[in-house]
């Protein structure tokens, strides 16, 4: 511990426990946001490259 946390009243340490708990909820949400968002773009990516047209092959001619 450092010298800091020793001087804190029990009610400044609850609330910087809050502080902590509250940024933390926040910082999850956001990257479960990002990684979901990514996971779509993803999918959605795929499914696009799936449903293009194949390029029109062309017969293999020994000459």
């Amino acid at each position: 511990m450092t010298d800091t946390s020793l001087r804190l009243s029990i009610e400044e340490s609850h609330t910087l426990a809050r502080q902590r708990k509250r940024w933390n909820i926040y910082l999850l949400l956001a990257l479960c946001c990002f990684a979901v968002t990514v996971f779509g773009v993803s999918i959605t990516h795929l499914q696009s490259e799936t449903q293009m047209d194949p390029l029109p092959s062309q017969p293999i001619t020994d000459k």
